[in-house]
C-alpha cells in the first residue's frame, strides 16, 4: 500500500478543498512532513484516513464533521454542504481512488443535519481503463484487501498509542500482543483454536458432545450434565483468575509508581517536614503581627490626642512661664475681698479708699488678678492639667515603633519562609505526603501478597477442575459407543481434538519464533535509537524488561525509565513490528499483502530528547517504505537536519481560527 494524495473538502476545520501530496518520484525521498501547533488539526488529518477507509472518526463530535464556519457564512435553509475525503493510493500495482462523501442540509427545525455517508471506489485496470466498484460488499472486500481494519491502528499511530506501546502496563502489553498477533497473522490461528475447542458448548467439540444421543442412557445424561456444570465452574474460575491477574497488575504498577516517588524524592520527607515547620512559623508570625497591630490601634486610640497636642501644650507652657504678668495674683485672695474693703471704706492698712484717690485705683487694679476673673489662676489650673496630658502620652512613640519593627521583621521572615516553600515545592516532584505514600505502599504490598495467594489457590482449583473435565469426557466417550451414530460423533471429536492439539502446538511454536524475532528486531532498532547500553527482553506475556549491563542480574532491570526512554522503546516496538511484517513471518502469509504498509504518525517525537529525536528520525525512513508524520515545530527543529535529504513533501498547518485551518505547501 502506497499513499499518493489526500484531498479533504470541508472536513472539520479544513474549510474548502485541501490537498496533501504524499508520494514522490524519488524513491529515496519517502518522508512527508506536516508541521502544526497544538489544536491546529494534526489529529484531524490522521482521522481523515480512518474516515475515508472505514467511515469512522475518533472525535467527540464524530457524527458531525462539517466545517462550522461554512454554516455561519451560508445559513440558508435551502443550502446543502458536502464533506468529503478522497484518498489516492496504489496497492499490488493497481491505482485506486477511494472517496467518502456526506451531505449536510437543514431540517425542519432549521438545524443542519448530516445525511448518510457514501463510498466511491475506482481503480485503473491493466488496460488503463477506469473501473468503478459499486457493490457495497465488494467495496468492503476491496478495502480489506488493501488495509484490513484490524491492521489500521498498527500503521497509523497517534501520540497516545505511540507512548502506550512503551509502557509495561496492561494496555501497553495487550496492545503489543495484539499488534504481533494481528500484523503477523497469529490472530487467525488463535480464532481457529477457540472455534475448535474453546471449552464451551458453542465450540466445534462442544457442539459434537451436545449432539451425542443420550436416549435410554441415564449414566451418559448424568455425565453430560456434570460436564456442563464443571465447564461452567471452569469458566468462572478462569474469569476469576483473569480478574485477579488484572488486580495484581494494577497493584504491581501502583507499587512501581510509589517506589519511584520514594526513590526519586529521597530528601522529600525532610523537605516536607521543613515546609510544614515553615508553614507553622508563618502562621505564628502572622498571629504575632495581628497582636502587634491590635496593640498599635489600642495605644493610638488612647494616647494619640495627648501625643499630638504635646508639642502645642509645651509651647504654650513655655510662653506662660516667660510672661510674669500671669503670676501677679495674691495667693488665696478673692475679688470679693476687694469689694468688701471698698464698701468698708479703708484698706487693711487703714488707708482710706475713695474712688477719687490713688489708693483706690491701685486696689481696683489688683482685683483684676484675683478670682473669679483671675487669668493667672486659670493659667495655673491649665498648667497643672497640661502636666497630666503630657505624662499620659509617655511611651506612645516608643511602643508603636517597637510594634512596627516587630511587624516589619515578621513580614520579612514570612516572605523568607514563603520563598523557601516555593523552592521546596519545586524540588519535591510530588505534592503527596511521603508518609501517606509509605503507608499506601505497605498496604499495596500486603494486597499483592494476598492476591498472589489467591491466584495460586485458583490455579490449583482450575487444574483440578480440568482433570475432572478430562475424566468426564473420557467417561462420556466410553458411554457413547452404544450406537453407530454416537460412534461416528466420538470419532469426529477425536479428529477435532487432534486438530486442536496440532494447532495449539503450531501456534505456540510460531508465537515463540515470532517473539524471538521481534525481540531481536526490537533490540537492533533500540540500539540504533538509544544513546546508552541497555537492551530489551520480552517474556511470554509480552512484558518487556530494560536490562542494564554490568549490573547484577537481580538488579539489572531496576534502573529508572524516563519519559524519553518510553518513547524510544515504543518506536523500537513499532519499527520492529513493521520490519517483521516486511520479512513475512506471518503464520498465514496469504492473509497479509506482500506489499509493505506506510507508517503514519501523529506527534512521534513529543517526549523524546534532542538526541533520541535525531536517532528515531534517521531510522524511520529505512524501516518503512513510506513515512508520513505530523509534528510540532519544536520537535521538527531536531529531526529536520537528519531527514532533510529524505523529505518528499512538506506542509504547514496555519490556524486561522478555532474552526479554520489552512494547509500551505513548503
Amino acid at each position: 500500500m502506497h499513499l499518493k494524495k489526500l484531498t479533504m473538502n470541508n472536513f472539520r476545520q479544513y474549510k474548502g478543498i485541501h490537498e496533501i501530496k504524499l508520494d514522490s518520484s524519488d524513491k529515496n525521498k519517502n518522508v512527508t512532513v506536516i508541521l502544526g501547533t497544538n489544536t491546529s488539526g494534526k489529529t484531524t488529518l490522521l482521522q481523515a484516513f480512518n474516515w475515508v477507509l472505514y467511515g469512522e472518526a475518533n472525535f467527540k463530535t464524530k457524527d458531525f464533521l462539517l466545517n462550522l464556519e461554512l454554516i455561519d457564512e451560508n445559513s440558508n435553509i435551502h443550502n446543502q454542504y458536502e464533506v468529503s475525503v478522497k484518498l489516492e493510493l496504489s496497492h499490488d500495482d493497481i491505482d485506486y481512488i477511494i472517496e467518502r462523501k456526506q451531505l449536510y442540509s437543514f431540517n425542519r427545525n432549521n438545524r443542519v443535519q448530516p445525511g448518510n455517508a457514501n463510498l466511491e471506489i475506482s481503480y485503473i485496470n491493466e488496460n488503463g481503463q477506469t473501473k468503478f466498484i459499486n457493490d457495497l460488499d465488494y467495496q468492503e472486500d476491496t478495502i480489506r484487501k488493501i488495509m484490513p481494519k484490524e491492521l489500521m491502528s498498527y500503521f497509523f499511530f497517534d501520540g497516545e498509542r505511540i507512548e502506550n506501546l512503551g509502557r509495561n502496563e496492561k494496555n501497553g502489553k495487550e496492545d503489543l500482543a495484539n499488534a504481533v498477533k494481528t500484523v503477523l497473522g497469529l490472530d487467525a490461528i488463535e480464532k481457529t483454536i477457540k472455534h475448535l475447542g474453546g471449552g464451551n458448548k458453542n465450540s466445534v467439540i462442544g457442539q459434537y458432545r451436545e449432539s451425542l444421543d443420550e436416549e435410554g442412557n441415564h449414566e451418559l445424561r448424568e455425565a453430560k450434565d456434570r460436564l456442563e456444570t464443571k465447564t461452567k465452574e471452569f469458566e468462572e474460575k478462569v474469569k476469576i483468575k483473569k480478574e485477579l491477574h488484572n488486580s495484581e497488575e494494577y497493584y504491581e504498577n501502583r507499587k512501581t509508581k510509589l517506589e519511584e516517588i520514594l526513590k526519586e524524592d529521597q530528601d522529600a520527607k525532610h523537605l516536607q517536614l521543613e515546609r510544614k515547620q515553615n508553614e507553622a512559623s508563618i502562621k505564628q508570625l502572622t498571629k504575632e503581627n495581628k497582636s502587634s497591630f491590635d496593640s498599635i490601634k489600642k495605644q493610638f486610640n488612647e494616647k494619640a490626642p495627648y501625643f499630638i497636642g504635646k508639642s502645642l501644650i509645651n509651647r504654650a507652657g513655655k510662653t506662660l512661664k516667660e510672661d510674669e504678668s500671669f503670676d501677679k495674683g495674691i495667693p488665696h485672695m478673692h475679688g470679693d475681698s476687694i469689694n468688701f474693703l471698698i464698701e468698708r471704706g479703708y484698706c487693711l492698712c487703714g488707708t482710706p479708699l475713695n474712688n477719687r484717690d490713688e489708693a483706690y485705683d491701685h486696689i481696683k487694679k489688683e482685683q483684676e488678678f484675683l478670682p473669679p476673673q483671675s487669668l493667672g489662676t486659670i493659667i495655673q489650673t491649665y498648667q497643672k492639667n497640661a502636666t497630666y496630658f503630657i505624662s499620659s502620652s509617655d511611651g506612645l512613640y516608643e511602643d508603636i515603633e517597637n510594634d512596627y519593627r516587630t511587624i516589619r521583621k515578621n513580614l520579612r521572615d514570612i516572605s523568607k519562609y514563603e520563598e523557601r516553600n516555593v523552592t521546596i515545592s519545586n524540588e519535591i516532584t510530588t505534592e503527596k505526603d511521603i508518609g501517606k505514600i509509605e503507608e499506601e505502599l505497605t498496604q499495596v504490598n500486603q494486597k499483592i501478597k494476598e492476591i498472589t495467594y489467591e491466584v495460586a489457590a485458583t490455579s490449583n482449583e482450575i487444574e483440578n477442575i480440568e482433570k475432572q473435565i478430562e475424566d468426564i469426557k473420557k467417561k462420556i466417550d466410553e458411554l457413547s459407543t452404544t450406537s453407530e451414530r454416537n460412534n461416528n460423533i466420538v470419532r469426529y471429536i477425536k479428529y477435532a481434538n487432534e486438530m486442536y492439539f496440532l494447532l495449539n502446538e503450531k501456534y505456540k511454536g510460531e508465537e515463540d519464533n515470532i517473539k524471538s524475532q521481534l525481540e531481536k528486531n526490537v533490540n537492533d532498532i533500540f540500539q540504533e535509537m538509544y544513546h546508552g547500553e541497555r537492551s530489551i527482553s520480552i517474556n511470554d506475556k509480552y512484558v518487556y524488561r530494560l536490562n542494564t549491563p554490568d549490573i547484577h542480574k537481580e538488579y539489572s532491570t531496576k534502573a529508572d525509565e524516563s519519559k524519553g526512554l518510553e518513547v524510544v522503546t515504543s518506536f523500537s516496538f513499532i519499527c520492529g513490528i513493521v520490519k517483521l511484517a516486511r520479512e513475512h513471518l506471518g503464520v498465514f502469509q496469504d492473509q497479509i499483502s506482500s506489499e509493505s504498509y506506510p507508517l503514519v504518525m501523529d506527534g512521534p517525537f513529543s517526549n523524546a530528547d534532542e538526541k533520541h529525536v535525531e536517532n528515531i528520525a534517521q531510522l524511520m525512513p529505512s524501516i518503512a517504505n513510506q513515512v508520513v508524520i505530523f509534528v510540532m515545530h519544536k520537535d521538527w527543529n531536531y529531526a529536520e537536519e537528519v531527514l532533510g535529504d529524505r523529505i518528499a513533501n512538506r506542509y504547514e498547518l496555519n490556524k486561522e481560527s478555532e474552526t479554520n485551518t489552512i494547509i500551505k505547501e513548503g
